[in-house]
């Protein structure tokens, strides 16, 4: 999980959302309204809309994905990555007690499968 999340406001315009996205170099921005994760903006979803539309200037909230699954952040990985497949998606927010505490990317899964493990005797 990626803990230090960058998130946006569905307010916000979606040349902010490119703005963030270069600068953080984040394919995927959580959408957070009041502290509660409202929706997810993918790169992939940005520039499609905006090659087809060509108006930069909509809001975030006209072309996030509203129906977004998040995780608990007890969740177990493999039921996790279980639903990503199921459903085709590259990203899932994870909340806790306090609303947004991560990110869950295939670029994290596959960090996470690829790090040798450290056995312990």
């Amino acid at each position: 999980m990626t803990s230090d999340v960058v998130w946006i406001s569905p307010r916000h315009s979606l040349n902010d959302a490119f703005a963030t996205m270069v600068q953080f170099n984040v394919g995927h921005l959580p959408v957070v309204d009041r502290q509660k994760v409202t929706g997810l903006l993918s790169k992939k979803e940005l520039f499609s809309y905006t090659i087809v539309n060509g108006n930069r200037y909509n809001l975030v909230a006209d072309i996030m994905n509203k129906d977004v699954f998040v995780c608990l952040v007890h969740d177990r990985l493999s039921e996790i990555i279980e639903i990503m497949l199921d459903r085709q998606i590259d990203a899932v927010p994870v909340v806790g007690n306090s609303g947004l505490s991560g990110i869950i990317t295939t670029t994290d899964v596959l960090n996470h499968l690829l790090v040798p493990r450290v056995r312990i005797a």
